[in-house]
């Protein structure tokens, strides 16, 4: 049960740092084309 839950932990501290990464991506994109 804890080998899996800290899996799952994981998967979702990945998550959120590839949507972080997307979004200062992105932002920086945007800035670029001005």
């Amino acid at each position: 049960m804890a080998d899996s839950s800290k899996s799952q932990y994981l998967d979702e501290i990945y998550f959120f740092n590839l949507i972080k990464f997307n979004g200062t991506f992105s932002v920086q994109v945007v800035k670029n084309k001005k």
